[in-house]
């Protein structure tokens, strides 16, 4: 990011199943559970 100048990027995990998102990311998958977003 440094870098490339910017504040923030986007990562696109689409191609992975939900398991691997609830194993890595556990606090992301449930807040956005939470706000409705599968």
């Amino acid at each position: 990011m440094k870098r490339l100048g910017v504040d923030c990027m986007f990562l696109d995990i689409s191609h992975k199943p939900e398991a691997f998102v609830r194993q890595h990311f556990p606090m992301i998958y449930e807040k956005l559970l939470g706000l409705g977003i599968d």
